[in-house]
């Protein structure tokens, strides 16, 4: 038995999904040790098919935004990925199905990508809903860690929301099913899926997001030490 509890929250229908999505943010602790065990087994005792998509190379325009050059931070970013498949390995070896793995910068190279990627940019620049959906949500991002963004973390974050948009419009398409992910689906992804941006490259409509929450089971918790032998109620 796994130390968490995997709980699907506000996602209703996702077990008549065959094929699970599990949207790996490299950087974030929810992906790691316990809870990422958590979440293969309760990938692989519910579906049939599992993709891990390790977004790993999407980090680079943070990086670019910290001052590091496009092809540094590159490297920078796909080492962040090689690193957490190395520490993961067992625990994705583990597995009862096998699951497929794909790196981002691997959808570079998908014929769709350049033409998705620039009609997103297109729809971002023509379509007042996306863009203020876009913009708040990287607000939102920042506000999260009580600052402002800089004008070149702003820049960077819109560059990343927008590759994220299209890269995985082209993964819903290649396999259609759910998203697993431990937080809140950006406001832009949704109206993206609402049909609100008639402008933007179809296919994301066909992922159901599905927000994950972790509850640690009874022998996983910490255990409280009493500082005081008597206490009210005893004896009783």
């Amino acid at each position: 038995m796994t130390a968490y509890k995997v709980i699907v929250c506000n996602s209703p229908h996702w077990r008549q999904h065959e094929a699970v999505t599990l949207g790996v943010s490299v950087p974030s602790p929810n992906w790691q040790g316990d809870k990422l065990a958590s979440i293969l087994n309760f990938a692989a005792a519910n579906f049939q098919i599992i993709r891990i998509d390790v977004s790993d190379a999407l980090y680079r325009h943070g990086f670019i935004a910290q001052g590091l050059t496009d092809s540094d931070a590159l490297c920078r970013a796909n080492n962040m990925g090689a690193k957490w498949l190395e520490q993961n390995a067992d625990a994705i070896g583990s597995l009862r199905i096998k699951p497929m793995i794909v790196r981002w910068a691997e959808w570079y190279s998908h014929p769709d990508y350049q033409e998705t990627l620039a009609g997103f940019q297109s729809a971002y620049d023509s379509n007042s809903v996306l863009k203020n959906a876009l913009q708040n949500d990287i607000m939102a991002f920042y506000r999260r860690r009580n600052r402002p963004a800089t004008e070149k973390e702003f820049a960077g974050s819109l560059n990343f929301f927008i590759e994220e948009l299209a890269v995985i419009t082209i993964q819903t398409r290649e396999l259609p099913g759910v998203k697993f992910y431990p937080g809140y689906e950006p406001h832009s992804f949704k109206i993206v899926k609402s049909g609100l941006v008639p402008e933007a490259p179809s296919g994301l409509n066909k992922e159901q997001f599905a927000r994950l929450k972790f509850q640690s089971r009874p022998n996983n918790r910490p255990k409280t030490t009493l500082k005081h032998k008597h206490f009210l109620g005893a004896g009783m």
